[in-house]
Parts: structure tokens; C-alpha cells; sequence
């Protein structure tokens, strides 16, 4: 993960210096989304069809091979824009089979009372690559080089195959191989997909569960693209590093804690608590993130800590749920529809703050009275408007849970039940 960011990194950086737009470094954003969005529901069935360990390995191989080629076309001189346009998608459909077969392995390889700390672990990875792959990427590529720093990515991946082939999975119960036609093996794989949700919508606890986690990326999208906008607009390029370093601090910080600790008992809980104290960040973030640099740093190092933990209790409910040969296409959709949700979130942010929040704020002489003196009134604290609001949805609709009994009972056997 380390070596891949790195290159994301050093690819982005080399990109926007050869054609200098936003607009394009933000269209390979979406190649980063869209093809994984569009390829997980089959991906998800091939998972569970295959071993796993073998799709991990296919699309680490994969991964392997386009850096190696970005490798000697930049050594050669020929690395263009457009090879990065073609390379970006290629990855991001075989990023479709990484995610749901490392996740579905979890609940392969660990016993169900370790599963909440094998999530924990398994989010360290993130973590680390937040806080040294920005720092290390910006310094490499003036020492090494953007060469340097993909010849660094290709040899990552030695060690990482070498560990996934000296690993044994236990094996899984087989399917009854039958000679079915090219077509009627994509139609079967679709139905398989569509079996999937089918699975996940007529369980009401399980279906309600995957309706608030979606909405959760849907606010972290929206609150991403506007917090990390407001550091920029109202802080120097050094007050940014010092944030995204306190942001992935805390991303690794909560997912050490989730690795030694396993999470809450009750792990709904815990997913609704850490939610409701992320919409209070959220809200402190927008009343104060412009009188203090301090006031961001720990911030956004709170909300990041939850995040492993709120992320990893939700996963090991799914794995101690979902039977083991389904878990490949339940988490596929989940990836689905998790990446779907930050596309449209950073749109409706953007559409809210510019056509909403800005001119309301301008307009409004009692918030400039109340709220003036913390969050100013001048182009572009609309945004700090924007947040506070996102912040006080976020714990509305999180207390608002407490009420549902299938979800609040989740985890106990009766709530599967109750929701057939």
C-alpha cells in the first residue's frame, strides 16, 4: 500500500505539472472511482467462486505489471498523460477484487472473537500510508525522482506476492462445476450479484446498517472535499502539512487501538457513538478551525481516530453475518456503493457551499450576528456554515437510530430473526 501510494502520489504531482489543471487531476480521481464502482458486483462473485488468496494475487500481479510499464516508459522518456489515463483504470477494475477478497479472508482466517482486532490491524496499513506517503512522495521526487519513486513501487510488490504464496486459506465448500456457455456464465454471475443484495435487502437490520454506512461516506465525502478546501483557503501550505499529518496520526492511532483492543463489546454501539462524536468535531471544526491551528490538528486527529474503529466494528458485524461463501459479493456491493457515494458527495457539497451557504451567509443578519465573530463573514466561510450543518445532520441521524430496535439489536440472534 505504501509503495502504491507513493506513486499515486508522484503520478498526480507529475501530471499536474505537465498540463497545470485541476480539472484534469481531478478527472483521474474518477478513473481511481468509476471503474471499480462499475466492475465490483461481478468482481464480488468471482471472489467467492475463486480462492481468495489467488484474487488478491491477480490483482497485485496486475498492479505490478502497470507499474513496471510506467517504470521503463518514464525511464525511456515516453511516460505521457494518456498512458496514465489508460493505466489509472486498468488498476481500478482489479482494485475491484483486492478490497472484497482481503476483507472476506478476514472472517476465512480469524476466529469471530478476534475479528473486530484483525480489522483493526488489517487498517493500520492505511494509516501509515496517510501520514509517510505524502511527506515521502514530495521529498523523493526532488531527490530520486518521479523513476525513482516507481522503481520503489515495483519492487514492493516482491515481497507482498512472496507473502500471498507462502499463505494457506482454509478452503471453502466447492461449487458444482457445470459446462455453461460463455453467456450463461456472465448470466449466472449477475444473478449471483443480484442473490447478493437480494440477501442483504430482506434482512431489515442488515439492510438498515448498509443504508447508514453509505450515508456515513456520503458525509465524509462532503466533509472532505470542504474541511481540506477550508485549510487550504485560510491557511498556508505548511498549516496544510501539519493537518493531513494530524489526520493520518489519527487514522493510525485508532487503528492501533482497534488492533490491541477489538473494539466496543456491543459494536452497534460503537458505531453510533464514534458517529455522534464525529458530527461534534465536524461542528467544533467549522466554529473554530479558523481561530486555531491547534483546534484543526486535534480535530481532525479525533475524527480520523474514529474512523478505523467505526469502519472496523461495522465489517466484523457483515463477517460474523453474512456466511462466508456470500462474503466476497456482500462486500463487493458494499465497495460498490461506498465508492458511489463520494462522487455525488463531493458534487452536492460543492453545489450547497457556492449556492446555499455563501449567499446565506452574505444575506443573514442574525447568523453574521451569532456565528460572525467565530466563523467571520467574508467570501468563503460559507464553508464553515456548511460544516457546522453537516456536523448537526450527522448526530441527528445517528440519535435518531437509537430508536430502531432491529438495529439497536443487531448483534443478538433474535435480530436475524426478526428481520427474515
Amino acid at each position: 500500500m505504501l509503495g502504491s501510494k507513493l506513486s499515486e502520489f508522484a503520478l498526480a504531482i507529475w501530471a499536474y505539472q505537465q498540463i497545470g489543471s485541476i480539472t484534469q487531476v481531478a478527472l483521474l480521481v474518477v478513473l481511481m472511482y468509476l471503474p471499480t464502482i462499475l466492475a465490483a458486483p461481478l468482481a464480488g462473485s468471482l471472489v467467492d467462486r475463486w480462492n481468495r488468496r489467488w484474487a488478491m494475487i491477480l490483482s497485485d500481479s496486475v498492479a505490478a505489471v502497470c507499474s513496471f510499464v510506467a517504470l521503463m516508459l518514464s525511464l525511456s522518456g515516453h511516460l505521457q498523460l494518456w498512458h496514465i489515463y489508460v493505466g489509472v483504470p486498468i488498476l481500478a477494475v482489479f482494485s475491484a477484487f483486492q478490497a472484497p477478497a482481503y476483507s472476506a479472508a478476514i472472517a476465512q482466517l480469524v476466529p469471530k472473537q478476534h475479528q473486530g482486532r484483525a480489522n483493526g490491524l488489517a487498517d493500520l496499513p492505511q494509516g501509515v500510508a496517510a501520514i509517510l506517503s505524502p511527506l515521502l512522495a514530495t521529498w523523493l521526487i526532488g531527490v530520486i525522482k518521479l523513476n525513482g519513486i516507481l522503481l520503489i513501487d515495483c519492487l514492493t510488490f516482491i515481497p507482498t506476492l512472496a507473502i500471498l504464496l507462502s499463505v494457506r486459506f482454509p478452503q471453502l465448500t466447492q461449487r458444482t462445476k457445470t459446462n455453461e456457455g460463455q453467456t450463461n456464465k456472465f448470466r449466472k454471475l449477475l444473478q449471483e450479484s443480484i442473490a447478493s443484495w437480494h440477501y442483504i435487502k430482506t434482512r431489515a437490520s442488515l439492510f438498515k446498517l448498509w443504508i447508514f454506512i453509505i450515508l456515513t461516506y456520503f458525509t465524509i465525502g462532503m466533509f472532505d472535499i470542504s474541511f481540506w478546501l477550508l485549510v487550504i483557503k485560510f491557511g498556508s501550505v505548511t498549516k496544510f502539512g501539519i493537518v493531513v499529518s494530524s489526520a493520518g496520526c489519527g487514522m493510525l492511532a485508532g487503528s492501533a487501538a482497534m488492533s490491541a483492543w477489538g473494539g466496543p463489546k456491543r459494536r452497534i454501539l460503537g458505531i453510533l457513538n464514534l458517529t455522534i462524536l464525529q458530527g461534534f468535531v465536524i461542528i467544533l471544526l467549522g466554529l473554530g478551525i479558523k481561530l486555531s491551528l491547534i483546534i484543526a490538528s486535534i480535530g481532525v486527529f479525533i475524527y480520523q481516530f474514529a474512523d478505523p474503529i467505526i469502519m472496523g466494528s461495522n465489517r466484523a458485524i457483515w463477517q460474523s453475518r453474512v456466511p462466508l461463501e456470500l462474503q466476497g459479493r456482500v462486500f463487493s456491493l458494499q465497495l460498490m456503493f461506498q465508492r458511489g457515494a463520494l462522487i455525488p458527495a463531493f458534487i452536492v457539497a460543492g453545489v450547497l457551499v457556492d449556492h446555499f451557504f455563501e449567499p446565506f451567509l452574505a444575506q443573514s443578519l442574525i447568523i453574521q450576528n451569532t456565528l460572525g465573530p467565530l466563523i467571520g463573514s467574508e467570501p468563503g466561510t460559507g464553508i464553515c456554515l456548511f460544516l457546522i450543518a453537516l456536523g448537526v445532520s450527522k448526530v441527528f441521524l445517528s440519535g435518531m437510530l437509537y430508536r430502531d430496535s432491529l438495529l439497536f439489536h443487531i448483534e443478538s440472534s433474535s435480530s436475524i430473526l426478526l428481520s427474515d
